[in-house]
């Protein structure tokens, strides 16, 4: 076996776990010896550091197969992709999936991809190419084919000096059928992008499952749909799927239509850019709930990465400035040139320059048949966030309840120029004392839906005041918007018990939500535009904001001080 020495030093990155030996850093690189070749990879001090594959005109010049002593096991290609077999059926995995992944199992250079009787194989360096009889004859012993398809269409291939020409050995169909987490695809394997399908966000669909329900998502860069049907079958309204590819769209149809859900998952030719800008300016037929970002690796070299990533930048950031508030921004990128940092970063500048406010509900990466070879940063592609918009928050209201047993509670409810969002947090303080806390947040309403929850308010004080003689107090403050921060303090006092007062509350707020509806009915009826008129001239000047105290004390004197602080305008 032909011996290649490294450079003084240069074994260190191997022993940290690296797989890769680059050209600059053999001592006398030999240009003669045939791409593919199987050497022995010599320390600067003549041990062993490893057996690999060779190519003296890749810039990666030895990929290993084995490190440290020893030699290379006779039949180690049928070891290494029966041990790869062993750990995907660990996993669940034995009719779909990807059975070998290049490096993290010991084959690099080698991806191949199960679709039931059929596997789709792409061989990326010469090193793997010489090996192919020996790789056929051990997929067809392990996993008993009917068909194999080298697809050879890589454009890394060029880079390695390999032809593009594809191969078939046995019954290879130009479409398959698969199921995924309860989800059936049509697949082109044979025209389609990577081996057809993108196996790599399998557990990523089936983490979003619960946020999709009731949704209005919006699946951009769809190709054949999996993200979008996973969602009209998890319960989404509506899903409104698009892709640059007449194929895929075409595919992403046939697939809804398997499943049953081509009248909730639509999928159109477009552009995603032009999408997200229509999004913006309110162009849609209505405003999602839920965008779907998975745009294409946009970084192939690293050369390429600052413009990808001002790009990546774009995107998140028209997405998240078309969302509802309190919408849901699912984000990936898949390239090994973008880590786990540059995405958090990515996805940082996004945010800031929407002007929006998102927390991170989840970050996560590739699937476990992906798996992600500790030391070798490259073999961590996809990286995948969940966020969420969070709704703002325009006042604070703080009520206090002295009594004979100390109770602390916070009650805010905001309408006007913003709908009622309760978020109640409670907390025990101590045997004699309790804190309840709700947020207020701020959404756009009409005029109308104003004007309505006045008479609603009206209706609560009658029932509070007049059905129920008990004494406690409605306040309501009128909050300008450029007006600074100010404090109103409001002192009510009762001298019974007011148990009832509980059951008034409750029917205020479904009353609210019955006036909302009728709300929503005007402007169906063509209200609507008289509405915008008169509100242009009053909407940017008053928030309605009050506040019904819910109190069920068990003392006969209560002293009670409601703090109002005002965060509008600042």
């Amino acid at each position: 076996m032909i011996e290649i020495k490294l450079k003084a030093k240069e074994e260190r990155r191997l022993l940290a776990g690296h797989y890769w030996v680059f050209s600059n850093e053999i001592d006398g690189l030999d240009t003669s010896i045939e791409p593919g070749t199987l050497v022995r990879v010599l320390a600067h001090d003549g041990t062993q550091a490893g057996i690999g594959c060779f190519n003296p005109h890749s810039l990666i010049a030895v990929r290993l197969l084995k490190k440290g002593e020893g030699d290379l096991p006779e039949d180690f290609v049928f070891e290494n992709l029966d041990t790869a077999y062993t750990y995907r059926r660990e996993h669940g995995l034995r009719k779909y999936g990807r059975m070998c992944y290049g490096e993290a199992d010991n084959m690099p250079g080698l991806v191949i991809d199960r679709y039931g009787d059929v596997l789709v194989i792409d061989v990326l360096t010469a090193g793997m190419e010489k090996l192919k009889p020996q790789i056929t004859a051990a997929c067809q012993k392990i996993f008993k084919p009917k068909g194999i398809f080298y697809r050879n269409d890589s454009a890394f291939r060029a880079l390695e000096g390999l032809s593009g020409t594809p191969e078939t050995v046995g019954e290879v169909p130009e479409t398959v059928e698969i199921e995924e987490n309860g989800v059936k695809y049509i697949v082109p394997i044979r025209v389609g992008q990577k081996t057809g399908f993108y196996y790599d966000q399998r557990e990523n669909r089936a983490f979003l499952k619960p946020y999709f329900k009731d949704k209005l998502v919006l699946d951009l860069y769809s190709y054949i749909g999996s993200f979008g049907i996973t969602a009209a079958l998890a319960g989404a309204a509506q899903v409104w799927g698009c892709d640059s590819s007449a194929a895929a769209v075409e595919f992403a149809q046939k697939n809804a239509k398997l499943n049953g859900v081509d009248d909730i998952a639509v999928f159109h030719r477009d552009d995603a850019e032009r999408l997200l800008s229509a999004m913006k300016k309110g162009e849609l037929p209505d405003q999602p709930d839920m965008v779907l970002l998975d745009p294409p690796a946009f970084v192939k070299s690293r050369k390429a990465l600052p413009q990808a990533v001002g790009l990546y930048v774009k995107l998140v950031k028209m997405a998240l400035e078309g969302l509802k508030t309190g919408g849901y921004l699912a984000f990936s990128t898949c390239s090994h040139h973008v880590s786990r940092e540059l995405f958090m970063d990515i996805i940082r500048q996004g945010v800031s320059k929407s002007g929006k406010r998102a927390v991170l509900v989840e970050l996560r990466g590739q699937a476990k048949d992906h798996p992600v070879l500790i030391g070798m940063p490259e073999t961590e592609y996809l990286h995948f966030a969940l966020l969420h918009t969070e709704v703002e928050l325009i006042a604070s209201h703080s009520c206090r309840i002295v009594a004979r047993k100390r109770v602390d509670i916070r009650i805010a409810v905001a309408v006007g120029d913003g709908t009622v969002i309760l978020a109640p947090q409670v907390r025990d303080v101590g045997t004699h004392r309790q804190s309840l806390h709700w947020h207020v947040a701020q959404t756009h309403v009409s005029l109308m839906e104003s004007l309505i929850t006045l008479i609603g308010i009206g209706v609560i004080i009658f029932l509070g005041f007049f059905v129920h003689p008990s004494r406690h107090r409605i306040v309501i403050a009128h909050v300008g918007e450029r007006q600074d921060t100010e404090t109103h303090t409001h002192v009510a006092e009762s001298t019974e018990s007011s148990n009832h007062i509980v059951q008034v509350g409750i029917l205020g707020v479904l009353l609210h939500a019955v006036l909302i509806e009728v709300a929503d009915l005007t402007r169906d009826a063509g209200i609507e535009k008289e509405c915008q008129r008169v509100d242009r001239r009053i909407r940017s000047r008053i928030d309605i904001i009050y506040l019904i105290v819910l109190m069920k004390a068990k003392s006969h004197s209560i002293h009670t001080c409601i703090e109002t602080r005002s965060l509008v305008g600042q």
